[in-house]
């Protein structure tokens, strides 16, 4: 995979998994969502009551320079990043997702 441009640059990324496919990585995804401590060591689990009583779940974790969050839906898994933004942090990047969301 070849790099192009400033890697030192701001960054912003979202993405989003659809559940509904028949997808083999769903699982995996789903556990990833709910901050299983063996596939994402070290993240904050959200715990806020909008996110628990929709019955979803997420996390967000500041690694380095990124700032990056997970938040799952029954139908979706969403993820943010946020790479060389002085003074975010891994909240920014899930008001990333919100801002998508809403």
């Amino acid at each position: 995979m070849a790099v192009i441009g400033d890697i030192s640059a701001p960054a912003a990324t979202l993405g989003v998994m659809d559940f509904s496919g028949g997808s083999d990585e769903i699982p995996m995804i789903k556990r990833t969502c709910a901050g299983d401590d063996e596939l994402t060591p070290s993240v904050t689990k959200i715990d806020a009551d909008w996110v628990q009583s929709r019955g979803w779940s997420g996390w967000t974790i500041s690694n380095g320079t990124t700032r990056q969050a997970m938040l799952c839906t029954e139908d979706h898994a969403f993820s943010a990043g946020l790479s060389n933004v002085p003074g975010s942090t891994p909240e920014d990047a899930l008001n990333v997702i919100l801002a998508a969301v809403d």
